[in-house]
C-alpha cells in the first residue's frame, strides 16, 4: 500500500532526509506538506525513527540549499544574508547552526525520537536493497534502517522508495508521470 496523505499517521514512522529538509526549511519545495505532516505525527503522538546517516545528510542539504539560487524566497535569503556565503565565514557558520535547530526544534515536538545506528546488519541489508531495487546507497540505508526495526511505514519526497515492496511510503508529492504516460 502507497499513501500520499495519511488522514490518520501511522504510530510508527521513519522520516527521510528529504522529509526532515523540506519541514524545516521555510519555503522549500514541499515545505507545507512536510510540516503538515510531522505536526499531524506530533499531534498524533507517533514515534519518530531515522537513520544517523540523516544528519549528515542534513548538513549537506541545509549547505545546498542555502547556496543555489532559487531554493530559497529573497526574505530568507536577506534575513540570513546568504548572498555573502562564499566570503563570510560567520554566514556560513549561522546558517549551518540555524539548520542545526531547526532539526532540534523539529524533534523536539514528537513525544518519542529514536535514531538509529548504521549496524554491520544495517549495511549488508543495504547493499541487498540497492540490487533488489536499484536505490542508490543513502537511500538504501535509510530503508534497511527502517526495515530493521520493523518499521514500515516511511515518509518521503523520494519516489523510488516506493518500489520497496516492504514499505508502505507516505510520499509528500505527486510523482511525475513516466515517459510513456501523456
Amino acid at each position: 500500500m502507497k499513501s500520499s496523505d495519511p488522514v490518520r499517521p501511522p504510530d510508527d514512522l521513519y522520516l527521510d532526509t528529504s522529509v526532515v529538509v523540506a519541514a524545516i526549511i521555510r519555503g522549500v519545495l514541499f515545505h507545507a506538506e512536510a510540516l503538515a505532516l510531522c505536526n499531524l505525527c506530533a499531534a498524533a503522538r507517533c514515534r519518530i525513527y531515522y537513520s544517523q546517516l540523516l544528519k549528515i545528510e542534513l548538513l549537506q542539504a541545509v549547505r545546498s540549499v542555502g547556496t543555489a539560487a532559487g531554493n530559497l524566497s529573497d526574505e530568507l535569503r536577506s534575513i540570513h544574508r546568504l548572498a555573502r556565503w562564499g566570503r563570510d565565514e560567520t554566514v556560513r557558520r549561522a546558517w549551518m547552526q540555524f539548520g542545526m535547530n531547526q532539526f532540534v526544534e523539529l524533534t523536539d515536538q514528537f513525544s518519542e525520537v529514536y535514531e538509529i545506528p548504521i549496524s554491520d546488519d544495517i549495511w549488508v541489508r543495504s547493499a541487498e536493497l540497492m540490487v533488489t531495487y536499484h536505490l542508490d546507497s543513502y537511500d538504501a540505508v535509510h530503508a534497511a534502517s527502517a526495515l530493521s526495526l520493523g518499521v514500515f511505514d516511511l515518509a518521503t519526497l523520494d519516489t523510488h522508495f516506493t518500489r520497496i515492496a516492504d514499505l508502505t511510503v507516505h510520499l509528500l508529492r505527486t510523482p511525475a508521470p513516466s515517459p510513456e504516460q501523456p
